[in-house]
């Protein structure tokens, strides 16, 4: 069964508004009000659940885990991290979608037009023939559920819209052996989501995740 998209994106709408104003009769989660200062995986498969997941489930591997949740063929793979400076807290939420684009890829400047025009997903290259998409939310000092819904949402809802950006651009001043200029394509079959490893995405989280070591808030 198919992740309901358009419940995702729903949920966008329903959540973003301000706090003070009534929660809507149909809300699909309850107690969106409810804070967080620490994610744990088994909470957020129950999130992703409220917001209409079926295809979820949490994967271990060499004594690491991490959420896989498809959406139409898609693997959004979800891990936690910074989980070793508050006792029994993890305080980074990750969210990371590989793609796999055959030999040479999209070279980053490509990459980083993308990531001038989208404020929820950031693209950035793995290496000659892969680039990864992904998002990362720090709860340390609390985050109502509400927050992470719309960053969960918004991630799902903009990753193919990013996609279809990517590949209707000309990558101008890349000229190839023709002396023409590719046009990338998402619907060729060089692009591909791939599955991420539990022990790829905590390294995934662990790299990206540092830049809040020296912004996180001091214990009270």
């Amino acid at each position: 069964m198919r992740l309901p998209l358009t419940a995702l994106v729903a949920a966008i709408v329903a959540f973003a508004v301000p706090a003070q104003a009534a929660e809507p009769a149909d809300s699909p989660l309850a107690n969106p009000d409810k804070i967080y200062d620490s994610v744990t995986l088994e909470g957020v498969v129950e999130i992703l659940r409220e917001m209409g997941a079926q295809q979820v489930e949490i994967k271990e591997a060499g004594g690491q885990k991490s959420i896989l949740m498809v959406d139409g063929g898609v693997p959004y793979n979800v891990a936690t991290g910074l989980c070793d400076k508050r006792p029994g807290k993890c305080l980074v939420l990750g969210i990371l979608v590989m793609v796999e684009n055959g030999s040479g890829g999209y070279p980053l400047d490509a990459l980083n037009v993308i990531n001038k025009n989208n404020m929820f997903v950031t693209l950035f290259k793995e290496d000659s023939a892969k680039f990864g998409v992904s998002r990362l939310q720090l709860v340390d000092g609390g985050v109502t559920k509400r927050n992470l819904v719309i960053n969960i949402a918004s991630f799902v809802a903009t990753f193919r819209e990013a996609m279809q950006q990517l590949s209707t651009q000309t990558i101008a001043g890349y000229q190839y052996g023709s002396g023409r200029y590719q046009r990338a394509s998402f619907g060729q079959t060089q692009i591909r989501p791939v599955v991420a490893t539990p022990r790829e995405m905590q390294e995934f989280v662990g790299q990206m995740g540092s830049q809040y070591r020296t912004t996180l808030r001091r214990p009270r």
